[in-house]
């Protein structure tokens, strides 16, 4: 494996952290950053944050390095942090790819009133 690949690897810090406005603990806030407003937002911000994250020796992939990067975003929470490491060890888990994995984090950590504020919408939609 290339060695500054690994370094780079090791030199990665996300702008952003995986806080939810419905977690309440203002950490983002106290860092200049916002908290998303679900699951869904952070998991579209890591995307871009893939895509547009590279180096001449190393590209972000989020297929393939979605573990580590979770892990990263979500140190500062300590509860979150052993969840994913638990959740998604790669010996358990190492067929998944990215949008099983949104899924999972959606199920865990969204709010449970999202989902029905957002079907209520939904039912009161007119064509």
């Amino acid at each position: 494996k290339n060695t500054s690949d690994d370094s780079n690897a090791k030199d990665f810090n996300p702008p952003f952290i995986f806080e939810l406005k419905c977690d309440n603990t203002n950490i983002s806030c106290n860092n200049n950053m916002s908290p998303f407003d679900c699951v869904y937002d952070f998991c579209l911000c890591l995307e871009n944050f893939c895509k547009t994250k590279s180096t001449a020796n190393h590209r972000w992939d989020i297929e393939r390095d979605w573990h580590k990067l979770l892990l990263a975003c979500s140190s500062h929470n300590y509860e979150r942090f052993m969840w994913i490491h638990l959740t998604f060890q790669a010996e358990k888990n190492i067929q998944l790819c990215w949008k099983q994995v949104i899924r999972r984090l959606m199920s865990k950590f969204d709010d449970p009133q999202r989902s029905i504020s957002l079907r209520s919408i939904l039912a009161h939609f007119r064509y």
